[in-house]
């Protein structure tokens, strides 16, 4: 994989590591306080993103000096329904520490290389209906990104 560089604030993107993985449960957590929806969140999610970054599925952006001030962990999945054939990647969670955010779409950039180099045909982003809505969906139209499904969801408590 290429090295993502941003000469101007020395930002790089690359895969995190297992021994990085209290790291990027911090980027995590810090921004899941700002978040309408901690109540979504795992008990076990230390194990998920241990599993992700296992798998290569966790990209982190970095500072100069290699600490982690963001991240994007993805899956890759393969439909194999004779409608919907294809293999993509699908984001699961996309988060930057503010001072970054800026510099946010380098993570996306990155996935799409990664996604393509791993066959895929495409790239998902997904985004929890919130007050953010309006803001993400421009974000992802900036970057060449269509709507293409809409979820509706009925608890059953």
């Amino acid at each position: 994989m290429r090295l993502e560089i941003l000469v101007s604030d020395l930002l790089w993107v690359s895969p995190a590591r297992e021994h990085e993985l209290s790291q990027v449960l911090s980027v995590f957590n810090e921004l899941l306080n700002e978040s309408e929806y901690k109540d979504f969140v795992p008990s076990n999610v230390d194990e998920v993103f241990k599993e992700l970054i296992k798998q290569e599925c966790v990209l982190s952006l970095r500072e100069e000096n290699g600490r982690i001030v963001g991240l994007l962990a993805y899956t890759l999945h393969e439909n194999p329904y004779i409608l919907f054939k294809k293999k993509f990647a699908q984001e699961l969670v996309w988060c930057v520490l503010k001072p970054y955010r800026k510099h946010s779409k380098m993570l996306v950039a990155y996935l799409e290389q990664v996604a393509k180099e791993k066959g895929c045909t495409s790239v998902m982003l997904g985004a929890m209906y919130s007050s953010k809505s309006k803001v993400i969906n421009r974000l992802y139209k900036s970057m060449g990104y269509n709507k293409f499904e809409e979820i509706f969801e009925k608890g059953i408590n």
